[in-house]
């Protein structure tokens, strides 16, 4: 840093000492709000790492549920089943598929 011509007085001095506290304070202030930021963005990750994986075995769920379907159904069966709208109401284990498929 370059040196800074000062006037040699008990004033100016009084005055360099005020504006450094200031500076320290203000630096103080700034690191605590950079670590605050950075844990609530640590606890962002953590958050969007669970949903994550939720997501994903949401999707595998799906998936598996998809191919059970498409080795028991035809396709044009298959199609229409997709296009229809979700029905929260009728609810089928997994373990009575196969005699739902055999009934076919």
């Amino acid at each position: 840093m370059a040196a800074k011509q000062v006037n040699p007085t008990r004033m100016e001095l009084t005055r360099l000492k005020k504006k450094r506290i200031t500076a320290i304070r203000g630096h103080k202030l700034l690191k605590d709000k950079r670590d605050e930021l950075m844990r609530q963005y640590l606890d962002l990750v953590r958050e969007n790492m669970e949903v994550r994986l939720r997501v994903e075995e949401g999707i595998l769920s799906a998936n598996r549920n998809f191919v059970i379907a498409r080795a028991g159904m035809s396709e044009a069966a298959l199609n229409t089943a997709l296009m229809a709208p979700k029905q929260e109401s009728i609810l089928m284990d997994l373990h009575l598929l196969p005699a739902i498929l055999m009934e076919q």
